[in-house]
This record gives structure tokens, C-alpha cells and sequence, in this order.
């Protein structure tokens, strides 16, 4: 953010800018300037509550059972082929060790 407001600077100390609605093109620098600073001022304070909320997560432990569900029902349109990244036939969203039945997988097979 600093660089962009030491660009807008150099820029306008050089007349390399101006403004599309006739003011001062210093003016706006001076503005874009001072909004860039209340960001930094911003993320700062931001940086310091995601380190905080890092801090109290970090001892956190998962107690929930260690066994997912069954395994799912297909369902239409969820499933992907993972030779090619294509939908399989049944639309199922479990990854599959045969064949799908998709153009890649006939071609793999016949090699």
C-alpha cells in the first residue's frame, strides 16, 4: 500500500497525472494516500486478532468419531473422473479404481 501511494506521488510530482473530471490530480493522490494509510492502520489491528484467534484455535482437538460415513449413495452429477477429470457414468462423487467407461479409460486399457 505504501507503494502505490509513493507511486501516485512520483507520478504526480512529475505531471504524469491527471484527472478525468478536471480537479487537482494532487488532490486525489492526497486522498488516495490517506485512505491507503487508514488500511494499513486497519490491517494491522486485523493481523493481530487473526494471530490472536490462531493462538486460542491452535490447542483445539477434534473428539468427533474417527470413521466416516458408510460409504455415500451415488448421486447424479457429483461424481468425476479421476483419469481425466470428467463426470463418470453414474454420477457418483467416490473415486474409482475401474474402469469408467469414458474415452481416456478405453484408451489406457487398449495399451
Amino acid at each position: 500500500m505504501e507503494q502505490i501511494g509513493t507511486a501516485l506521488d512520483v507520478l504526480g510530482t512529475n505531471d504524469h497525472l491527471g484527472s478525468a473530471i478536471g480537479e487537482d490530480p494532487a488532490r486525489h493522490v492526497a486522498l488516495v494516500q490517506e485512505f491507503l494509510s487508514t488500511a494499513m492502520d486497519c490491517t494491522g489491528g486485523l493481523a493481530q486478532c487473526l494471530e490472536l484467534a490462531h493462538g486460542e484455535a491452535s490447542p483445539l482437538l477434534y473428539t468427533g468419531p474417527e470413521d466416516g460415513p458408510e460409504e455415500e449413495p451415488c448421486r447424479e452429477g457429483m461424481c468425476q473422473c479421476h483419469c481425466v477429470g470428467i463426470g463418470h457414468p453414474c454420477g457418483c462423487d467416490c473415486p474409482h479404481d475401474d474402469d469408467c467407461g469414458c474415452d481416456a479409460c478405453d484408451a489406457i486399457e487398449q495399451y
